[in-house]
Order: C-alpha cells, then sequence, then structure tokens
C-alpha cells in the first residue's frame, strides 16, 4: 500500500492532467505531438470502471516507475499488474536526439554538466567531427547530424538489451606524486674537492 495520499480524481481529465504533471518530461515525449482530448479520451475509457482507490494505485505505481505509461499500462497498474514487459520504461528512461546533442553541448562548455552514457558514447564516435567544427563552422551541421545518428542507434541497441539510461561517471585520474630527488651521500672526493681539502689535511 502506497503512503502517498490520495487524491480524488474528479474526471478523466483531471486524471490526464495529474499525470501530465507527475511525469512532464516522460508525458511530452509521449504524446507531445497527439491532440490532447484524444489521450483524455484514451485514459477515461480504460479507466471507467475502476475507482479511486485504483486509480490512485496506478499513480503511485507510476511514480514508482518514474515515466508516462500509456493507458493500456496504466489499467494495469491501476489493477495491480506489473505491466507487458518493461520496454516502455526502459526506453522511456533515454532523453530524444535533440536533448540529447544539447546535453553534449552543454557538456562540452562545462564538464560538470550531466550526461548519460549513451550520449558519451554518441560523442566518443564523432569527437573527430566536432573537433573539425571547431575549427571550422561549415562542420557544425554534420557533426550535430552525425552525433544524433549514432545517439540514435545506440539507444536503439541498448533497449533492445534492456539497458536502462544511466549517467556518465568520468573515470578517475590517478595522479601521481612528483618524486622526490634522490638523496645520495657525496663522496670523499667530492667534498675534498669541492673544499679544496686532501688526505694529508684531513688527516692532519
Amino acid at each position: 500500500m502506497s503512503n502517498l495520499p490520495q487524491i480524488q480524481i474528479q474526471n478523466p481529465a483531471h486524471l490526464v492532467q495529474i499525470i501530465q504533471n507527475l511525469t512532464i518530461d516522460s508525458f511530452a515525449k509521449k504524446y507531445g505531438s497527439q491532440d490532447l482530448n484524444h489521450v483524455i479520451t484514451a485514459f477515461g475509457f480504460v479507466t471507467q470502471d475502476l475507482t479511486q482507490e485504483q486509480l490512485n494505485a496506478g499513480l503511485a505505481k507510476m511514480i514508482e516507475m518514474g515515466f508516462c505509461p500509456n493507458a493500456a499500462l496504466f489499467r494495469r497498474w491501476c489493477l495491480g499488474l506489473n505491466g507487458f514487459d518493461n520496454s516502455d520504461a526502459i526506453a522511456d528512461s533515454y532523453i530524444g536526439k535533440n536533448g540529447a546533442l544539447s546535453n553534449i553541448l552543454a557538456w562540452r562548455d562545462d564538464s560538470t554538466q550531466p550526461i548519460s552514457t549513451a550520449e558519451k558514447q554518441a560523442y566518443d564516435k564523432t569527437i573527430h567531427l566536432f573537433s573539425q567544427a571547431d575549427y571550422n563552422g561549415n562542420m557544425t551541421i554534420t557533426a550535430h547530424s552525425a552525433f544524433k545518428d549514432h545517439y540514435e542507434m545506440i539507444v536503439h541497441e541498448l533497449v533492445v538489451n534492456k539497458v536502462k539510461c544511466e549517467r556518465y561517471i568520468a573515470p578517475i585520474a590517478i595522479t601521481h606524486a612528483p618524486s622526490e630527488p634522490s638523496k645520495q651521500l657525496a663522496s670523499d672526493e667530492f667534498v675534498h674537492n669541492l673544499f679544496g681539502l686532501n688526505k694529508m689535511d684531513v688527516l692532519a
């Protein structure tokens, strides 16, 4: 049972508004190009026989999973079912290619900016093009397009292998402290020459 406060859901439009507010980026990625009324109709159709408790169970599951489901998957969550598989969750964990490019450009300016391992892999594939674009502005579009193509291919492969998006963590650089100059005892001959001494002076 979720410890989240129960929400009194008024109608399908209210439900969709809650889902949108809780999963802003994921909702925009999944439904951004669709008429919102069609989305409301779909969610209204699959939830018309559900209770307030079941609807809140579906919202709690959505918060736990961290992405916006389609209407059919949301119904299964409301009924306490895990869903069809986790492909949607994995795919939705990755940002789109334009957002990925924006992240990489920000990271190139400031390496403390967060990027994903998929974005870093795509950048590594195209770093030579970005380097050329730094000196030749005509290469910028080519570099950006190549990055987005590689990113899409990499994400597709990761999703197929059920690998969820992970943040890239740069390896820790191992630095060596400068070695101290070797300390060697001066030879007797060196000392004698330095101070103009000979053996007889020392023995005297």
